[in-house]
């Protein structure tokens, strides 16, 4: 991802909403040349035509369910022919673009935590699992705080939160020990735009199925109440500008 940082990195200090609406729009743009490079336009055409004309002769047989059927073969036939040449530049573009999903969920999907905030970190126990967590903050002073009297918690819910107080930027280890057995090192990231690894999981672990940090999520685009995060709003955006690309370069 250390490339995409260098690159996108300018996406971090604009505001989240123009942010997606620029990434959308340019992969938009990237998306709709490349199917028009790499596709035969007018076969396209043609096969499109194709299927409306089938389209509209198969409405004319309903009674008769043999030419129906046989309609709808050569109909299938030629679906299939479209699908098989949009493919290519789908499979050419897809690699790219899913790093590229990635780097944004990496930096767009939760809010930083940031120094001054409170913040819970939430254990996920198995069944069967009982006695007592101990929570160890990290030993650098003014860096993350414990906020709750005691660090030692009794089990008493399979679900159980801790709170803290981010005090300076950095990366720090908070570790939490169950029942003087294992133990559990959280990385949490302090900083104004940035957010660490929001789920730790521990697959190997007879106590602790998950761990949360207490990022909330990020709300990129506000439509009437209707609160999406940046895929969502990826999607909407996306769908906008390529339908717009398509019929101004007349794509088919």
């Amino acid at each position: 991802m250390a490339f995409y940082d260098t690159w996108f990195h300018f996406l971090l200090v604009m505001d989240p909403l123009w942010a997606i609406l620029l990434v959308s729009f340019l992969l938009s743009v990237a998306i709709t040349v490349i199917y028009k490079l790499m596709t035969d336009q007018e076969l396209m055409k043609t096969l499109k035509a194709d299927m409306k004309a089938m389209q509209k002769e198969m409405k004319k047989l309903k009674d008769n369910p043999e030419a129906m059927l046989k309609k709808q073969q050569q109909a299938m036939e030629k679906n299939m022919k479209y699908m098989t040449h949009s493919m290519k530049p789908t499979l050419v573009t897809f690699i790219p673009i899913i790093l590229i999903f990635g780097w944004l969920n990496a930096n767009f999907a939760y809010e930083p935590i940031q120094p001054g905030m409170e913040f819970d970190i939430n254990l996920q126990l198995n069944k069967d699992v009982y006695g007592y967590v101990e929570v160890f903050p990290p030993v650098i002073n003014n860096s993350i705080t414990f906020l709750e009297p005691n660090n030692t918690k009794m089990i008493n819910s399979r679900s159980m939160d801790f709170k803290f107080l981010a005090e300076q930027p950095g990366e720090y280890e908070v570790v939490f020990k169950v029942n003087d057995n294992s133990e559990f090192p959280v990385k949490v990231l302090i900083d104004e735009k940035k957010y660490g690894t929001v789920e730790y999981q521990k697959f190997d672990s007879k106590e602790v199925k998950k761990i949360t940090t207490g990022n909330e999520k990020k709300i990129v685009l506000d439509l009437f109440g209707w609160k999406l995060g940046w895929l969502g709003a990826y999607i909407i955006f996306s769908i906008i500008f390529s339908m717009s690309l398509r019929k101004l370069l007349r794509i088919h």
